[in-house]
């Protein structure tokens, strides 16, 4: 197995790299090119795409079985998104062309990697190189599932209720959601659904800011299944020898971006007058909008994702 670290976030905007980021890190994984128990796979939707290099995309939900604490044994399903090009499907051999890519803190699969702007879609540009790309949403991201807690606007911490301008009321479920132990076993489910769709014995990941620390982890706990792994902006997270005293612990289990946080998070990282197109905020929030009807109906909106 291979690794290549990224320490540097200067080009990281919050869910958005520069395109040159991503090259970097990613021809690493371009050029260095027994089962386990499963859960029954849902296919929602097979559609193709019409672009200059004949991409198809493909997307799924895929039944996982939480380790969340309070949640374990419930069923959630977990949103996987595919892009390829049909002659790469023909290929009996996958083995070493086969990406995942882990989402950050914020920004949940389409709005990182497949964004439908200009060239912003990693997803594209990495496929149109002949490789076979995944994306998916960890729960209470995106399209997969969110358990009940997060529905509830209750739920939210006292500062994120004022910020929303939401009504003060009583938490019913005042701790943590996920761990990054939980996590590990949604990326596993994950690569388990690829190896077996796919014929492959393992695979390459890529994640940026905690969706790279999430891709260390799992490297880290399943080795034999990881091919290359490259991570960028990484930063400083706590790690799996970090465990609190008491599981769940403490807290809102649902943390929010409102766009107005969004667009100062984007800013804040801006080191030149031309490193962020002046479009991609509203480009990334219509997006997180679209997808995220229940946060966008709390108070002046907001997208939601976990607490961990």
């Amino acid at each position: 197995m291979k690794l290549l670290i990224s320490t540097s976030f200067t080009p990281y905007l919050h869910g958005i790299i520069s395109l040159k980021v991503f090259l970097f890190a990613l021809t690493f994984l371009m050029t260095s090119c027994n089962k386990d128990e499963n859960q029954e796979d849902i296919p929602v939707a097979q559609t193709s795409i019409e672009t200059s290099e004949n991409i198809e995309l493909f997307e799924y939900n895929i039944n996982h079985v939480s380790t969340i604490p309070n949640f374990r044994g419930e069923s959630f399903q977990l949103y996987v998104r595919e892009k390829v090009k049909p002659t790469i499907l023909a290929d009996n051999d996958l083995e070493g062309k086969v990406v995942l890519l882990i989402h950050a803190t914020i920004t949940p699969s389409i709005s990182t990697y497949d964004l439908d702007y200009q060239d912003y879609s990693l997803m594209n540009y990495l496929s149109a190189q002949g490789l076979d790309v995944f994306a998916f949403d960890l729960t209470g991201y995106g399209k997969s599932d969110f358990p009940a807690p997060m529905n509830d606007p209750c739920n939210l911490s006292t500062n994120d209720k004022t910020r929303l301008g939401v009504e003060d009321c009583e938490s019913t479920y005042p701790y943590l959601m996920t761990t990054s132990f939980s996590e590990i076993d949604e990326i596993n489910t994950v690569v388990e659904f690829i190896k077996r769709t796919r014929g492959v014995n393992q695979v390459s990941i890529f994640g940026m800011s905690l969706g790279g620390i999430r891709a260390l982890n799992y490297t880290m706990t399943h080795p034999s299944k990881v091919s290359k792994v490259s991570v960028q902006g990484v930063g400083r997270y706590l790690t799996l020898d970090l465990t609190p005293s008491e599981i769940p612990a403490s807290g809102a289990p649902i943390n929010i971006v409102t766009e107005q946080q969004f667009l100062d998070r984007l800013t804040d990282d801006i080191y030149t007058p031309d490193q962020r197109d002046v479009q991609i905020h509203s480009k990334v929030w219509e997006v997180l909008r679209a997808i995220d009807v229940v946060g966008q109906q709390w108070g002046i909106g907001c997208s939601r994702h976990t607490s961990t």
